[in-house]
């Protein structure tokens, strides 16, 4: 099988990288049960979750309903690095499932039933994102098959199979039920390959450049019903999605000896998300949390 050479250079994921999973794009003529665009995403993010750490599905789907962003909204890669960031992912994975059937096929139905053929099929375009290149690294196609044949030779358990498959689709996606289903056996084979997919990133996105350097100390310039606002933008490197912690001025300092002023403390007070950026040096952003209420004149550092 193909893997992903990407100028000869892999290397594997680590295990502290942070993987959010979006709902996927159904492109399928499936008509069952299922919400197959959350639930594919959603079982495979479960499944890496068992190595790596993942962001939980319900509170990636919780943040796009939200902010109301549809899959449209997030068609290009400034909206897909401004979503890393507000979740505080390293790698964001959305898809087009392109098949998906779960079938059953008759094959001479004789005195005894015949032979029976269950077959279950999936077929996912993978893209996966980080916030180092913003932008695509890789596009992918990840599929998996799983099939079973039953005679009529054992009746008994020709007729198990049967009643198992005829509920199936009534059965809840992922469950402990449907883990022992042929469309359960689909389901590991794909999780394989995308745990195999995520272990082989090209080395040259996975390297993270973790030194920073001060941009702009900012202020919170108003305070409004809308969100707070502060003196960076654009020309500041501010974007969408920037989470900065917030600080206000402490007590005055002194020299113990010499009792020549040194400046004052400073603590921190909260936490802000970039909401918007309004101009090159206007942003606005929403409070996260809040040691103690935020102040006009209070202070983030703008570091990059």
């Amino acid at each position: 099988m193909r893997w992903f050479l990407f100028f000869g250079c892999l290397v594997a994921l680590a295990n502290a990288d942070r993987i959010a999973f979006l709902p996927f794009s159904d492109l399928t003529s499936y008509k069952g049960q299922w919400e197959l665009s959350r639930d594919v995403a959603g079982y495979a993010g479960r499944c890496l979750g068992q190595t790596y750490s993942v962001i939980p599905f319900d509170s990636v789907f919780g943040l796009l309903k939200e902010k109301s962003l549809t899959p449209s909204a997030l068609n290009t890669s400034d909206a897909k690095y401004a979503l890393c960031r507000a979740l505080g992912a390293d790698f964001l994975l959305d898809g087009e499932i392109e098949e998906f059937a779960v079938r059953k096929v008759v094959m001479g139905e004789g005195r005894f039933g015949g032979v029976k053929n269950y077959k279950a099929e999936i077929k996912v375009k993978l893209r996966v994102y980080n916030t180092v290149a913003n932008g695509v690294i890789y596009t992918e196609e990840v599929s998996a098959l799983s099939k079973k044949t039953l005679t009529a030779v054992n009746l008994l358990k020709l007729s198990d199979d049967e009643a198992a498959f005829d509920t199936l689709n009534y059965v809840k996606f992922g469950s402990p039920q449907f883990e022992k289903s042929i469309a359960g056996e689909m389901m590991h084979e794909l999780c394989g390959k995308i745990v195999a997919l995520m272990q082989n990133l090209p080395k040259n996105v996975t390297k993270r450049d973790e030194s920073k350097r001060l941009i702009k100390v900012a202020r919170i310039v108003d305070i409004a019903p809308a969100g707070l606002f502060i003196n960076a933008g654009s020309e500041d490197q501010v974007r969408m999605g920037d989470v900065f912690s917030v600080y206000t001025k402490g007590d005055s300092l002194k020299d113990p000896d010499t009792g020549e002023y040194l400046g004052q403390s400073e603590r921190r007070v909260g936490t802000l998300r970039i909401e918007f950026v309004e101009a090159s040096h206007f942003s606005r952003a929403k409070v996260l949390d809040e040691n103690e209420p935020i102040k006009i004149k209070d202070f983030v550092r703008i570091e990059k």
